[in-house]
C-alpha cells in the first residue's frame, strides 16, 4: 500500500520472471527447519552457551550454580549484547543488523520459555518492551527485502520498477534509525531475572 499511496507506476512487488518460489509450510515440515527447533531448544535449556564451552572455570561454575542463575547469566549476556547493539546500531552493516534481529528474537524466545520460573508479570513487561524493536526490526528487514525484489525486477527490463527501488532506499536511513530507538528501548527494560 505504501508504494501505491506514493504513486508507484507498479506497485505490487513480485519475484522477477523464473524465480523459484517458496512453499512455507513444506518449508516448516521440512529436515532443516525441525533441526533447527531443536537446536533452539538445546540453545535455551543448555547450561553452557558455545562460547563458554572451551572454558573449564565457566563449566564449573555453571554445574555449581542453581538453573535459574545460570538462565539469569545468559540472559543478562544477551541483553546487554542488544544494549551495546542499540548504541552502534547505525553504523552496522545490513548483515549485523540482521545478526541483532536474531539476538532480539533468541532473547524473547528464551524469555518465553523460562518465564513459568519467574514473576509473571515482570515476563510479561519485559516482553512487552521488547515488542516495538521486533517490530521496527522486522520492518526494516521487510524493507530490504523489498528493495532486493524491486531492483531485480528493474534490472530483468521492467522499468517501472525503478520508482520502487529509489522509494525504498530513501527510507532506508529513517527505519534504521527507528530501528535505533527501538532498540534503545529495549536496552532500558528492566530484567525480570534479576527481580
Amino acid at each position: 500500500q505504501p508504494l501505491r499511496d506514493a504513486g508507484s507506476p507498479d506497485p505490487d512487488l513480485r519475484a522477477p520472471p523464473g524465480a523459484q518460489r517458496v512453499d512455507v509450510v513444506e518449508l516448516v515440515r521440512g529436515k532443516d527447519f525441525q533441526h533447527a527447533l531443536l537446536d533452539l531448544l538445546e540453545f535455551a535449556v543448555d547450561t553452557q552457551s558455545a562460547s563458554d564451552r572451551d572454558d573449564d572455570r565457566d563449566r564449573r561454575q555453571a554445574a555449581n550454580e542453581p538453573p535459574r542463575a545460570v538462565l539469569a547469566r545468559r540472559l543478562d549476556k544477551l541483553h546487554g549484547r542488544l544494549g551495546r547493539d542499540a548504541k552502534r546500531f547505525v553504523d552496522l552493516s545490513n548483515v549485523e543488523r540482521h545478526a541483532v534481529r536474531k539476538r532480539l528474537k533468541r532473547l524473547r524466545y528464551l524469555a518465553e520459555l523460562v518465564a513459568p520460573l519467574f514473576k509473571k508479570r515482570s515476563v510479561a513487561r519485559f516482553l512487552a518492551a521488547l515488542e516495538p524493536g521486533q517490530d521496527e526490526l522486522g520492518r526494516y528487514v521487510d524493507l530490504l527485502v523489498a528493495g532486493r525484489l524491486a531492483r531485480e525486477l528493474a534490472e530483468a527490463g521492467d522499468g517501472r520498477a525503478w520508482f520502487n527501488v529509489g522509494w525504498l532506499q530513501a527510507r532506508e536511513a529513517q527505519a534504521v534509525r527507528r530501528c535505533s530507538a527501538a532498540l534503545r528501548e529495549v536496552a532500558d527494560a528492566s530484567p525480570f531475572w534479576r527481580q
